[in-house]
């Protein structure tokens, strides 16, 4: 799978039309205690008459040192406004491809929040999956079904490392009632490490103490312990719908905090993330209720 084939819409390409697909990037700068966060989607209901296809911009700012900057928007578009194109999705005011994502939003303060990154990719995109699953409808971010739950946590540099480790490690509930599934990738100076066995993801554990996140798992040889908290004072809150209109609570703060332990043949590293962590909470219930969710399908045309 090389960069184009990981970013060209599925509704174009794919025999298998999704109800939904997603392009976003988490930005992390760690030197200046930041981050941002942006979405681009598309979602096409089911059967469902208080819900209309659209595209949708999601933006979020976060600065630990001026919390005052926070910030996060959201803003949907008739689907006839979205342009797929060869090499870029368009939207009005926003543009996404493999290699760039730019755009302007506007703010619940009347600010314009405009953003221009290009990016220079030094790695193959990563599939989580093994080579027989990556077929499927479930390789992309896009489907017919959003899963139940989702809990993430991306560290892309920690802090005083001389080995230079990122981490990114994500558990997934499918459907109600169903096992979680566990993936984790680690980089080592640039080097990729990750696994796409589903009988080790099976067998991971996260446990959920909102806002932390414990996950266990193994990788190959290494063995890996995460902990990962939001910033209390910084979170987004989004809602997420289904094709069948049903909601899913998102709580994401891209300045979290990460302790990430991992043994390998017999030495143990310590790494911890306290400047800039991503940690992402999914599911099927509001996280709190004294939170205000941002829910853009609401929006009549």
């Amino acid at each position: 799978m090389n960069l184009r084939e990981s970013f060209i819409s599925k509704f174009a390409a794919s025999f298998v039309k999704p109800r939904f697909e997603i392009w976003f990037a988490a930005v992390l700068i760690p030197e200046n205690d930041q981050a941002f966060w942006v979405r681009y989607s598309t979602l096409n209901p089911r059967n469902n008459r208080d819900l209309f296809p659209m595209g949708t911009l999601w933006v979020s700012l976060f600065d630990r040192k001026n919390p005052k900057n926070h910030r996060t928007t959201t803003q949907s578009f008739p689907y006839e406004e979205v342009l797929i194109k060869e090499h870029a999705i368009e939207f009005p005011e926003a543009s996404v491809g493999p290699d760039h994502m730019s755009g302007k939003i506007q703010t619940s303060m009347s600010e314009d929040l405009a953003w221009d990154l290009e990016f220079r990719h030094k790695l193959e995109p990563t599939g989580h999956l093994p080579r027989w699953l990556e077929k499927t409808p479930i390789n992309h971010i896009w489907g017919t079904n959003r899963v139940s739950e989702l809990f993430w946590t991306f560290v892309p540099k920690f802090d005083d490392d001389p080995d230079d480790w990122s981490m990114e490690i994500v558990t997934v509930r499918p459907q109600p009632f169903t096992p979680t599934l566990t993936f984790v990738t680690l980089l080592k100076r640039g080097i990729p490490i990750h696994q796409h066995s589903i009988f080790r993801s099976l067998r991971s554990s996260t446990k959920i103490e909102y806002p932390k996140l414990h996950f266990k798992t193994r990788l190959d040889d290494y063995e890996i312990s995460v902990e990962s908290e939001m910033d209390k004072d910084q979170i987004a809150g989004y809602i997420y719908r289904d094709p069948d209109g049903s909601p899913r609570y998102i709580e994401q703060s891209d300045i979290g905090n990460v302790k990430c332990v991992i043994r390998h043949r017999r030495k143990e590293t310590v790494l911890n993330a306290k400047q800039a962590a991503g940690v992402e909470f999914h599911g099927l219930r509001p996280w709190r209720k004294d939170h205000e969710y941002l829910d853009p399908y609401q929006t009549q045309f």
